[in-house]
């Protein structure tokens, strides 16, 4: 069992042992609740409390001159508690009385004292006990009334097995709590089983292994909504791969079936651009200009299509990335559009023999290099740098331009994003810095971004120096 289903046993242990112990804890405290009750001065006592009350009451009563009375403690104590007190004389007639109201009878008969002692009430409301003081081998009856309410309980027990009974209570106590240990262990295991189930048939469906399952338990309903989900995404998935499918055909058909027309309209533009007519001239140039746009992106929607089916072979080639990338750096400054840009180039190693398809890597490097300016001004600036770390290549691009925001980082390198707002950036396929991931990954390599608004971005490229591609 792994540790994971360990802990989820012990969890549904805990929470099983946690229920049969706030269970006790509610039985404990009604069982305290039965054997306390709240004294007249609203103290939580004993519900024995009222007959000690009356045993002791008896160290209070005197005989003088043959007057039985109550000395000033004693009543002290009564009015404190607000309990009333009755002595009786052998008849049942009242002889003192301290505390007592109106309604209370002063004359007994043995059949009314019976009663009292059985139900310990005189008054709905109250409760009377009764005591006996002995005095010169003469005993006096007096009763002491409580304003409360309480029930006498009688019990009989058997005196030879009340002690083996001792025994077996503790016995059978302990029994229910090992039961109760054994039952939590047992439904944990069960319910870690369940869970874990239920758990792996999750994870599959993700994974897009999943089989679906027949349930007949306690979690039917469950599972068969584990088989409709799996099933809805299976065909979501399914109907999603047809799409994707279908458009990147068509893209194929569609960039093949453009670049026919696409040849005479150039050739007829160049002739046109040639022209001695200054305005037939000048349209010319927005013709090619626009073909040569609709020619980027036939090329790159090809390119595209192609990294994504694996259709691309690269072509290897062992060569001087430093050399390389300085060769990129100068082809991107003799373009007429940038030749007023500056690109700082530092290099860590004079040499780094690397083997790699140069025409795709310099699609990707311009694309980045060519990027920063396009969304910068004229004063960005680019610096490159080129350097081995931990047997790696590493290649940083970065820039002083406006930066970029935390979502259009997350979206950068998605199809037909345009996070900028720029004119040329308005000029651009969209496709550019997808192709140029999708080159880096095909060489086993990755590319990072960070970037701070108003302060530039920077890009890490990093290669594998020992792996074969």
């Amino acid at each position: 069992m792994s540790k994971h289903n360990y802990k989820s046993m012990l969890h549904i242990y805990f929470i099983f042992f946690l229920v049969s112990i706030v269970i006790l804890l509610i039985s404990l405290f009604f069982f305290i609740q039965v054997i306390t009750i709240q004294d007249p001065n609203g103290n939580q006592v004993r519900s024995s409390w009222p007959k000690l009350f009356t045993e002791n009451i008896s160290n209070y009563i005197f005989l003088d001159n043959g007057m039985v009375g109550l000395n000033e403690e004693g009543k002290q104590i009564l009015s404190d508690n607000q309990v009333g007190l009755q002595i009786l004389d052998v008849s049942g007639e009242e002889i003192y009385a301290f505390q007592t109201s109106a309604n209370v009878p002063i004359t007994y008969s043995q059949g009314d004292l019976l009663n009292i002692y059985q139900n310990q009430q005189l008054q709905q409301e109250t409760t009377s006990l009764i005591g006996t003081y002995m005095n010169n081998e003469k005993e006096y009856v007096y009763l002491v009334h409580f304003p409360l309410k309480l029930q006498k309980v009688t019990m009989y027990l058997n005196g030879e097995q009340f002690t083996e009974g001792k025994t077996i209570f503790f016995i059978l106590g302990s029994a229910f709590l090992l039961l109760i240990i054994i039952g939590g262990i047992i439904y944990g295991f069960y319910m870690t089983k369940i869970m874990t189930h239920l758990m792996t048939a999750i994870q599959d469906i993700s994974k897009r292994i999943y089989h679906p399952k027949k349930n007949t338990g306690t979690f039917k309903e469950v599972y068969e909504s584990l088989n409709r989900l799996d099933y809805d995404i299976k065909l979501s998935d399914q109907t999603r791969l047809q799409t994707e499918k279908s458009r990147e055909e068509w893209i194929a058909n569609i960039s093949h079936d453009l670049k026919t027309p696409l040849s005479p309209i150039k050739g007829y533009g160049e002739i046109l651009a040639e022209s001695k007519d200054s305005l037939t001239a000048e349209r010319a140039g927005i013709i090619l200009k626009n073909a040569d746009y609709i020619e980027m992106l036939i090329n790159d929607l090809k390119l595209t299509y192609q990294l994504d089916n694996g259709m691309i072979t690269l072509d290897l080639k062992t060569q001087d990335m430093v050399r390389f990338m300085k060769e990129v750096v100068i082809d991107i400054l003799n373009d007429p559009r940038f030749i007023d840009q500056q690109i700082l180039f530092d290099s860590k190693e004079e040499k780094i023999d690397w083997q790699f398809d140069p025409k795709l890597l310099r699609r990707a490097f311009t694309n980045l290099i060519i990027n920063a300016f396009v969304h910068g001004n004229s004063n960005t600036e680019v610096y490159l740098t080129i350097s081995k770390i931990n047997k790696q290549l590493e290649i940083i691009i970065s820039d002083n331009g406006p930066g970029m925001t935390q979502q259009q980082i997350d979206h950068l390198f998605e199809r037909y994003y345009r996070g900028g707002t720029t004119k040329q950036n308005k000029e651009g396929t969209g496709l550019g810095l997808a192709i140029t991931k999708e080159i880096i990954e095909y060489h086993h390599g990755k590319i990072e971004v960070s970037s701070i608004v108003d302060k530039g971005s920077q890009f890490r490229i990093l290669f594998p120096l020992i792996k074969e591609i």
